[in-house]
């Protein structure tokens, strides 16, 4: 009697040590899953962030060559301006000063919308 009950008490130790890493080898793999998915998730968000700094990058490109366009006009309705002033004719109309003097550059903003996420982490 006595060796039956230890050879079952034998087999079922056998048997809950098999369940035992058949349950660890499925958290393994869950984890394993899930990392998977968690890595994929992070690439699509990087993906998302780096196209919305190109598209600000872009942006930004033509507020700037915008801006440096306004800035030229400036430079040289200056530079008429000064030309007229020191001719001989020597005369501006108010007018002509105030268009000069309030068409000045309007650079506009720079857009950093992409980097708002990232200041968050």
């Amino acid at each position: 009697m006595k060796l039956l009950s230890e050879n079952k008490f034998r087999n079922y130790l056998i048997y809950a040590i098999g369940e035992i890493i058949l349950v660890v080898i499925g958290i393994l793999i869950a984890l394993q899953i899930n990392n998977w998915s968690e890595t994929r998730k992070l690439k699509i968000e990087e993906e998302k962030i780096l196209i919305s700094l190109v598209e600000d990058f872009n942006e930004n490109k033509l507020r700037i060559e915008e801006a440096i366009d306004k800035e030229e006009d400036m430079i040289r309705m200056s530079k008429s301006l000064i030309q007229v002033m020191q001719s001989e004719q020597g005369t501006v109309s108010q007018d002509s000063i105030q268009f000069w003097v309030t068409s000045g550059p309007n650079h506009g903003g720079i857009l950093n919308s992409s980097l708002e996420p990232m200041m968050l982490w």
